[in-house]
């Protein structure tokens, strides 16, 4: 249940964590000659990357990426391969919440080379459902469907998965309807698989395909002459839709 008192703790817990990553970076300098250089960069280039994800935590993308992104840059310049994984699976995840799918994709794809030379399972699944997540932005059902389930059949054991799951099933039925859609002619019954297909991508956060799928329900409710009094809801679906997107 939402309470003020349960934001305001939330938030008090982020500004700790940044606190304490911000003291560990001054012990970082404190550390110089105790310990191995290797290991001091290390340090650094992980505080910038708990960094990153304390603000992503704070609604604050911006900061966010700009800390990823340094750790990525010393990660990739000292070989430091698990750290630079992390990296772009933590920026990939930024880009996906800004709705920069392509940008995303590209970290991903690296991320899942570095997880399979490694044997990484879990690393790999969790790179597969990210690109899933990334193809629903742009809006591509069948890729994002082949991925949640390429993520889906690797075992890992009592692992909860439902939340995968779900969406895996929602965005199979989604890949199904849109096929039967696109012979349809003008009718009822293409406005009515128009706005299921809307539905189904909203529940998915595919927010680009709803707004496709809810305009060409509109757009066929036009060609049957139908008025702005029964065309009402579909222009509601496209207003939460936007807003949900963010796109005021």
């Amino acid at each position: 249940v939402w309470s003020q008192a349960g934001v305001v703790d939330a938030s008090g817990r982020l500004l700790d964590a940044q606190k304490a990553y911000l003291d560990s970076w001054r012990v970082c300098d404190v550390l110089v000659g105790d310990v191995s250089a290797k290991e001091l960069i290390e340090m650094k280039a992980r505080l910038y990357l708990n960094l990153g994800l304390v603000y992503e935590a704070m609604e604050n993308v911006k900061r966010a990426k700009q800390f990823v992104k340094r750790a990525l840059d010393i990660a990739r310049d000292r070989g430091l391969v698990e750290t630079e994984r992390l990296a772009r699976f933590s920026l990939a995840g930024l880009h996906v919440h800004v709705r920069e799918p392509s940008l995303a994709l590209r970290h991903y794809e690296a991320a899942l080379e570095m997880a399979k030379r490694e044997k990484d399972v879990v690393g790999e699944a969790e790179l597969l459902e990210g690109m899933g997540q990334a193809y629903l932005v742009l809006g591509d059902l069948a890729a994002a469907r082949k991925f949640f389930w390429r993520s889906w059949k690797i075992d890992l054991g009592e692992s909860d998965r439902e939340a995968l799951l779900r969406t895996l099933k929602i965005v199979s039925k989604a890949v199904k309807l849109e096929r039967t859609l696109v012979a349809q002619d003008v009718s009822r019954d293409a406005m009515s698989g128009w706005d299921r297909l809307g539905d189904l991508c909203s529940k998915v956060k595919a927010y680009k395909k709803a707004v496709e799928s809810y305009e060409k329900e509109l757009e066929v409710g036009k060609r049957l002459g139908l008025g702005e009094d029964d065309l009402a809801s579909v222009y509601f679906s496209l207003a939460v839709t936007y807003d949900d997107d963010r796109q005021y």
